[in-house]
């Protein structure tokens, strides 16, 4: 690979996870918005519903516009209107206003991963580049989670706290000095790729859609978790400071998980059964109720999450033998978050966290034998092939 190639590789693997880094600090940046607008708990929910509808409509329109739109270009504009809109972000006097810019960032973001994921795809080594881009969107989601409550925020306020989410993506403005004129190439009339997914036989299609419903019940049980589990703490009567420093260690550790899944990106099914089963064992975890075990728990089950993201956005990309639709993972993963409040809150109130916990690991278990069924057929060669030459 040359020089030039690296660096849109790299740059690209910054793009793929620029539409996670609210998501992974959602605590703090709701928190933070709260602060600045002094928000009820029905608006601070309506900012994460706003962001994530916006992310995900661009994200699952990506096959559509992907191929029409000039990577370089679109990534220059697109990262200088998020870098804008999220400077901008805590300063209006009103909330419309505030909503709006939240609507922006989230499809600049969402754009940005699209073409990030798109140009990762035509990598040789995609695999690799996908857990690269797990770990660069999670270091810069705990450089945030360390620096905005705890340096900047005490001693600049909550408005600049929350601008301090710009940084993250201003690297996007210089990246596109790196990236070729198109994510995907124009296409004219039916592409090879789209001649082979309607000439593809009926397993090979199932096999794509199972991978998308796997991920996205694994997203489901996870976000479930993580959206409960500083309430969980609280019931249990664990200290808050505790809980605290659970959160913080476990958005660092995630990288760990990025890190292994590098290291071996060829073994798919095993990547996946290793982190759904740290995943569910984490669950267990918190059910001892001491501080040590939240702790314990979430630093598990944030390295299972840096491990299972590439894992399964490496499956969706090896099992699209038409080359267009692996572009929708982050929508896939979009829609799991989405999906885990309400039903989970509904079990948390109705039944306890003890059945949200249970309900959780099951699902990540059964996870395992779906991602087995939709692999079966692949190799560990395939997965370091372009998706043209896998299939």
């Amino acid at each position: 690979m040359s020089r030039f190639a690296t660096g849109e590789a790299i740059g690209a693997a910054y793009l793929g996870g620029c539409a996670l880094l609210i998501p992974n600090t959602l605590p703090i940046v709701l928190g933070t918005f709260r602060s600045v607008y002094g928000l009820s708990d029905v608006q601070v929910g309506l900012v994460n519903t706003v962001y994530t509808a916006a992310c995900f409509l661009v994200s699952v329109m990506a096959p559509v516009w992907l191929p029409r739109v000039s990577a370089r270009n679109g990534t220059f504009i697109a990262s200088t209107i998020l870098v804008l809109a999220t400077i901008l972000l805590p300063h209006f006097d009103q909330l419309l206003f505030a909503f709006a810019a939240v609507a922006v960032v989230g499809l600049m973001a969402g754009a940005l991963s699209g073409i990030g994921n798109a140009v990762i795809g035509r990598q040789g080594d995609a695999s690799r580049f996908f857990g690269i881009s797990s770990g660069i969107q999670l270091s810069l989601a705990a450089v945030f989670g360390l620096a905005a409550p705890l340096l900047i925020e005490p001693r600049f306020g909550a408005s600049i706290a929350l601008s301090f989410l710009a940084i993250g993506f201003l690297p996007g403005v210089i990246t596109a000095l790196f990236l070729a004129d198109r994510a995907e190439r124009p296409t004219s009339g039916r592409t090879a790729g789209e001649q082979a997914f309607s000439e593809g036989s009926g397993a090979q299609k199932t096999a794509l859609i199972v991978s998308f419903a796997g991920f996205v019940l694994y997203v489901v049980a996870a976000a479930s978790f993580w959206i409960f589990v500083e309430r969980i703490g609280e019931i249990q009567g664990i200290d808050e400071a505790w809980i605290s420093i659970a959160v913080t260690a476990g958005i660092g550790s995630a990288m760990l998980g990025s890190a292994l899944f590098t290291l071996r990106p060829q073994k798919l099914r095993a990547m996946i059964a290793a982190s759904m089963v740290l995943a569910s064992g984490s669950y267990v975890a918190v059910l001892h109720g001491s501080a040590f075990a939240i702790v314990f728990s979430l630093v598990t089950f944030n390295i299972a999450w840096g491990m299972a993201v590439p894992a399964f956005m490496s499956a969706i990309r090896v099992l699209d033998f038409s080359n267009r639709y692996f572009v929708l993972a982050t929508a896939a993963l979009l829609l799991g978050s989405s999906l885990a409040g309400p039903p989970g809150g509904l079990v948390m109130q109705e039944l306890g966290f003890t059945a949200l916990i249970g309900i959780c690991a099951v699902t990540n278990l059964s996870v395992v034998a779906v991602m087995a069924f939709a692999l079966r057929g692949v190799s560990p060669g395939q997965v370091s092939l372009s998706p043209a030459q896998s299939h």
